[in-house]
């Protein structure tokens, strides 16, 4: 299983990953997703990538 990071989330490239992502659950891992813009999209992306509501600034 490999462990990914996504930049960029909530923008194309970001979430066409995170639909392979949940096409192969046993190869994939999300343990990071960031997103500067639309942050409320990230939350509900998906209901298996479990995220949470933090800004560090």
């Amino acid at each position: 299983m490999k462990l990914i990071s996504i930049l960029g989330s909530t923008g194309s490239i970001g979430t066409q990953t995170l639909d392979i992502v949940t096409q192969y659950p046993n190869q994939f891992q999300v343990v990071g997703l960031a997103a500067l813009k639309k942050c409320r999209i990230t939350s509900s992306t998906d209901p298996q990538i479990s995220t949470s509501d933090r800004s560090y600034r």
